[in-house]
């Protein structure tokens, strides 16, 4: 795994970032409706997407949904299991990739943007920074790297070089962003603005390469039906009115009368019968269970 590289295409070429929504005057905001994720309130409680965004999304489901647990989890009582158990859905990842037929340097590149989600999730909650987490990163059991916060915007503007051909992990890209990671920009100077600069450049880009269903020219199509005239058109409404007020009255009062007579004898009957409840004295005892784990 050390061998592979995250970015697509010669890995001496220089790759320089422009300055994110330069080329616009104003920012355009996204609609209401994206191709993505924006918030985690928006997402289902799994991210069940088995007919959703992408393959590469599918395949990183659970992960995505752990992102989103971990980011409000205040404590943890067992990392190393916790850290177990993600580098195991980071294989499953690989192989749920390799089944769909995705190409292995969008794997590679999806495998680096997710370690570093998610070690940036982990580290930045109360419990991340004294649990060890960062000498056993993610990323560098994976990349046998430290620090994938700089070089995961570096994949992201080679991507953005052929949007066409990378829209799913451009998509895959946008929901982190939208889930909060940073990188870089966590520690730089308006970094909260630069991030939402550059996901609203992402989001133009896939709208403007992802095909969009053909809606109908016209749903409402069909002329208005003139109603046939009735008997309202003759009658006055208020008369009508009365007559079913006095039938619902008569109506109302006959079976009113039926129920007290045909229940009576029955109800008599179940109120002699009714006996006092036993009063339940005996003490219920809970045992806490031990939960004392070690961290790293």
């Amino acid at each position: 795994m050390s061998g592979d590289n995250p970015i697509p295409g010669n890995a001496d070429r220089t790759v320089i970032i422009p300055t994110p929504g330069a080329a616009r005057g104003t920012p355009t905001p996204p609609p209401a409706a994206g191709p993505a994720i924006h918030s985690a309130a928006a997402l289902n409680e799994r991210i069940e997407l088995a007919n959703g965004l992408n393959p590469l999304v599918n395949s990183a489901a659970t992960l995505l949904t752990l992102m989103i647990k971990l980011r409000t989890t205040m404590q943890h009582a067992n990392v190393p299991d916790l850290h177990k158990r993600l580098t195991n859905e980071i294989k499953t990842f690989e192989s749920k990739t390799r089944n769909a037929g995705i190409a292995s340097d969008s794997v590679i590149a999806a495998r680096y943007l997710l370690c570093s989600v998610i070690d940036e999730v982990v580290l930045n909650t109360p419990w991340g920074a004294s649990s060890g987490w960062s000498q056993h990163s993610l990323l560098s059991l994976f990349h046998q790297e430290t620090s994938g916060g700089e070089k995961c915007f570096l994949i992201l503007q080679r991507m953005l070089e052929t949007p066409g051909t990378h829209l799913d992990i451009l998509e895959l890209f946008y929901i982190c962003l939208s889930l909060g990671f940073q990188g870089k920009y966590r520690v730089v100077a308006r970094g909260n603005e630069q991030i939402e600069q550059i996901r609203d450049n992402l989001y133009q880009t896939i709208e403007n390469h992802r095909p969009v269903p053909a809606a109908e020219l016209s749903p409402h199509w069909e002329g208005s039906v003139k109603p046939k005239r009735g008997m309202t058109n003759f009658i006055p409404l208020w008369v009508f009115a009365s007559v079913v007020m006095a039938g619902l009255v008569l109506t109302y009062s006959g079976f009113r009368y039926w129920l007290y007579e045909s229940t009576d004898p029955v109800a008599t009957k179940i109120s002699r019968e009714i006996t006092q409840p036993q009063t339940i004295s005996e003490d219920v005892k809970l045992t806490e269970p031990d939960t004392e784990r070690r961290f790293y």
